[in-house]
């Protein structure tokens, strides 16, 4: 990642790369974590990725990051811009129950 600038009051989208990916797919969420160093006035969007882990090579991840500053703010080369938590897909069954209340007047 190269340095970047956020104008104040928006959002953009920036291309990152890990190889804390295992080979294979992988579903992964990315949010703020204890690892993440972000600037101050700058938040993570949290996303859901499907990864394809390369033990030869870095994984890329794209992160939204929107400045709620009211100035522009450069997040620096390298900067460990969030964390990676990796997600089971467990099949759970919903039930929705209908509350109905009946008014006597």
């Amino acid at each position: 990642m190269r340095q970047t600038i956020t104008p104040p009051q928006s959002q953009v989208n920036i291309r990152g790369s890990t190889r804390l990916v295992p080979s294979g797919k992988v579903l992964a969420m990315t949010d703020e974590g204890k690892y993440s160093n972000m600037p101050a006035g700058l938040v993570i969007a949290p996303t859901i990725h499907n990864l394809v882990g390369n033990s030869k090579s870095a994984t890329r991840v794209s992160v939204g990051v929107t400045n709620t500053a009211t100035k522009a703010v450069t997040i620096p080369a390298k900067t460990n811009l969030c964390d990676l938590f990796q997600l089971s897909l467990i099949p759970v069954l919903c039930f929705i129950k209908l509350q109905r209340r009946l008014y006597i007047g």
